[in-house]
């Protein structure tokens, strides 16, 4: 879904990354901490877009807007949700995208971490 042009949205720094917010008319609709994954590009963190505003392209917009400004690529993290699985089916498009896979992968790079053997 295209982004809408009455969405306006800012980046600021955090102690741990990054915390990127949608407004519509000066309202926040949408919000989500960004974190750098340790093997290259980004992922988010608790995103969540107000329920009047779902499926609007709020959520698509956010990380479209950190990938431009950090000049990075947004990945997905855990996926734990229909609606988790639907945004990333949607932004990968034209990547085959399997969510258990994808969390297969999530789970061996945060053990890998954790134990030191990166």
């Amino acid at each position: 879904m295209p982004e809408s042009s009455d969405i306006k949205y800012s980046l600021d720094k955090t102690k741990d990354g990054y915390s990127v917010k949608a407004h519509k008319n000066g309202t926040l609709v949408g919000s989500a901490n960004i974190q750098p994954n340790p093997k290259g590009g980004h992922y988010g963190t608790s995103l969540h877009v107000d329920s009047n505003n779902r499926r609007k392209g709020i959520a698509t917009g956010m990380y479209n807007y950190v990938e431009k400004t950090l000049k990075t690529k947004m990945q997905p993290r855990f996926i734990d949700s229909e609606e988790g699985d639907a945004f990333w089916k949607n932004r990968k498009v034209n990547e085959s995208y399997n969510p258990l896979e994808q969390n297969m992968k999530f789970l061996a790079e945060l053990l890998n971490l954790e134990s030191g053997c990166n």
